[in-house]
């Protein structure tokens, strides 16, 4: 069983046109993942996370334009589907639980 947060997130579908689309999906979602699990609690945490842990992050992911703003993050989390999210998240941490057997 895959245990990679990066491979589980990249199942998420971006609803997003190419269009001025400026950060990537994934990047999006590890960001908040890792966040949430640092204790972040809202968007500008989220954002203040990113900033001083970039250079951590960039061992996952590019992050080749930064890390968005709290507002970016905010807007795009909105139009994300709860139940895809959701379901990815579910399968990163059942593939966890695997590994540690059921010690998460």
């Amino acid at each position: 069983m895959n245990s990679d947060l990066v491979s589980d997130l990249s199942t998420v579908e971006d609803y997003r046109s190419d269009k001025n689309k400026r950060y990537p999906l994934e990047e999006i979602l590890l960001l908040c993942v890792c966040a949430a699990i640092g204790g972040a609690d809202g968007w500008k945490s989220i954002a203040e996370f990113g900033y001083t842990k970039l250079d951590w992050l960039r061992k996952f992911l590019e992050f080749k334009n930064g890390i968005p703003s709290e507002d970016c993050i905010g807007r795009v989390m909105a139009g994300l589907s709860p139940t895809a999210f959701q379901e990815c998240f579910i399968t990163w941490t059942k593939s966890i639980a695997a590994l540690t057997h059921g010690d998460v």
